[in-house]
């Protein structure tokens, strides 16, 4: 009997664990479903938060493009602040001085012209020398520096800039003349000691006008072939020259050099001063003068005009008039005073030969536009023409006593002696 209770009791038991049971899982579902609709709830409570305070930062069109704005305005003056500090160190570091260093470069230029203005009219008297005929002593002269010009012009990015202006504008400016060229053809219509017909001067003058203006475009054309064969027989340096951006020398290298050079130059005048002919001593005294006046007229008048080089233009022009005017000049003095005719000679030699130029001449016309080149070549060479015909031919015209010339007791005759 109490078995049976107790297994009655048991069974009991299971049942309404069982029914616990089941009434626990069937009431789990609705937790569940209460618990979700209670968090469904907080998240809609949570995102009308959310949305109200979005609805309350919310800017305008117009605001929002003045933030990007002060962001954008911010962004580039930190950049530019980050960009400047090194460009102010690099500038501070190496130029500490701008109108000092300035003023020192333009003395350093001016220095370098006289040195190569020298130079060029020394070597232009000493090739004049071996000349046979007086009135081509410019040939050799202009060849060789219209030759070297072309030549250096293909180094100028490696050259310090007052460096190669001494050596463009002072030497080679100055070993070639362009108003002793045009001299050589205006004296076959003044007075002369040749004994030419009308129709053998005018076959002389087309003659040498062609000759030279021939000789002159061969230089250049053969200065720039032997640069471009240096670049094809060394290939590596030619890839150095291209890659840099400016000289591997220092600068203050290069300015010490040229004051010791100047300083050296005029030790080396003033001792072979009792060497020298006075006549040379007195074209090498003239010649930085008018190199100067050639490379100001440059640096006032060629930008002037882009398709004609005005400053190159009145220097040939007003230096063939002066040269011009002193021919004419020589016929009045005896060659009896000799400091007279050295003085003259040395200002057509030297101011005149170095203020005229054919190598800057030529490297213009080279880089103008073919019509250009012709108006400014063309104009240059008759221009010069007229002008000293006109000066030498007047004189002649007037009938004067030429006995002085033919005898050989001008001026004149000293200078071609």
């Amino acid at each position: 009997m109490l078995g049976a209770e107790a297994a009655g009791k048991g069974s009991e038991g299971r049942r309404r664990g069982g029914s616990g049971a089941e009434e626990e899982d069937a009431m789990a579902p609705q937790q569940d479903g209460e618990r979700g609709a209670a968090d469904g709830h907080g998240d809609e409570l949570e995102d009308g938060r959310g949305a109200h305070n979005l609805q309350q930062h919310k800017m305008s069109p117009q605001q929002e493009e003045e933030v990007l704005l002060d962001d954008e305005v911010l962004a580039t003056a930190g950049r530019e602040e980050a960009s400047e500090v090194p460009e102010a160190r690099k500038e501070a570091r190496e130029d500490p001085e701008p109108g000092f260093s300035w003023l020192r470069e333009q003395l350093a230029t001016l220095a370098l012209i006289a040195v190569g203005s020298i130079a060029g009219v020394a070597l232009r008297i000493g090739l004049g020398k071996n000349a046979a005929y007086p009135f081509d002593s410019y040939v050799f002269a202009n060849f060789l520096g219209t030759a070297w010009l072309a030549y250096w012009s293909n180094f100028k990015h490696l050259i310090w800039t007052p460096l190669f202006v001494g050596v463009g504008t002072g030497f080679c400016g100055s070993l070639t003349t362009f108003s002793s060229w045009e001299e050589a053809t205006a004296v076959l219509v003044g007075p002369t000691t040749l004994e030419l017909s009308r129709g053998q001067r005018a076959f002389v003058w087309f003659e040498t006008q062609l000759t030279g203006i021939g000789v002159i475009l061969m230089g250049y054309d053969f200065g720039r072939h032997l640069s471009d064969a240096l670049y094809l027989v060394s290939p590596k340096s030619s890839e150095n020259a291209k890659s840099s951006n400016g000289p591997c020398v220092p600068r203050m290298l290069y300015e010490a050099a040229s004051v010791l050079g100047a300083v050296l130059l005029g030790l080396l005048i003033a001792l072979l001063t009792g060497f020298i002919r006075t006549k040379t001593l007195f074209a090498l005294c003239w010649g930085p003068f008018g190199a100067w006046l050639r490379y100001a007229l440059g640096r006032l008048l060629n930008s002037k005009f882009a398709n004609f080089p005005l400053g190159t233009f009145l220097a040939n022009v007003f230096a063939s008039a002066l040269l011009a005017m002193a021919y004419i000049l020589g016929l009045a003095v005896v060659s009896a005073d000799t400091v007279q005719c050295e003085v003259l000679n040395g200002f057509m030699t030297g101011f005149c030969g170095s203020l005229s130029t054919v190598s800057t001449f030529i490297s213009e016309l080279k880089k103008l536009k073919r019509r250009d080149a012709y108006v400014y070549g063309f104009g240059s060479m008759i221009i010069s023409q007229v002008c000293m015909i006109i000066i030498i031919g007047g004189y002649t015209w007037a009938d004067p006593d030429l006995s002085d010339l033919q005898n050989g007791s001008s001026c004149t005759s000293y200078f071609y002696s």
